[in-house]
């Protein structure tokens, strides 16, 4: 009887778990990683753009640990954009 019950209690644990999972990795909130890999540049990149207030983050608990949302990586990488001009030369 104690086996079942253990097992229904850690299988109950387990789906707990994996709901918590499911609801924190649907959130829009971009690591600093993530957030790299979405500008596609390094993740110094994103500290320095943070630094110099280019780009908004929040900050958890003080702590160097930084989250972003989408959206501000997008609005960075469309401000700090330079317009390229083609030249074609005709022979």
């Amino acid at each position: 009887m104690t086996n079942t019950r253990s097992n229904t209690v850690q299988r109950r644990v387990g789906e707990e778990a994996d709901q918590v999972e499911r609801r924190w990795s649907s959130t829009s909130w971009l690591t600093v990683r993530e957030a790299a890999g979405r500008a596609r540049c390094g993740e110094r990149s994103i500290y320095n753009a943070v630094r110099s207030g280019k780009l908004r983050a929040a900050r958890l608990g003080g702590r160097r640990e930084l989250r972003f949302l989408a959206e501000w990586i997008d609005a960075w990488l469309l401000e700090s954009t330079t317009p390229v001009v083609l030249t074609v030369t005709v022979r």
